[in-house]
């Protein structure tokens, strides 16, 4: 499927800013973010 900017701008308004933002501070809290790179690290070891 090909993204369509034109497309995108027309839901924005529809979109649930307070979902979208409790989203993104689950998925990239400063302790999941230390998670994940601590993870790496000892993969990498």
């Amino acid at each position: 499927m090909r993204f369509n900017a034109v497309a995108a701008v027309s839901i924005v308004r529809t979109l649930n800013r307070a979902q979208i933002r409790a989203t993104v501070a689950k998925r990239f809290s400063r302790e999941r973010m230390v998670d994940n790179e601590l993870q790496l690290y000892k993969g990498i070891l």
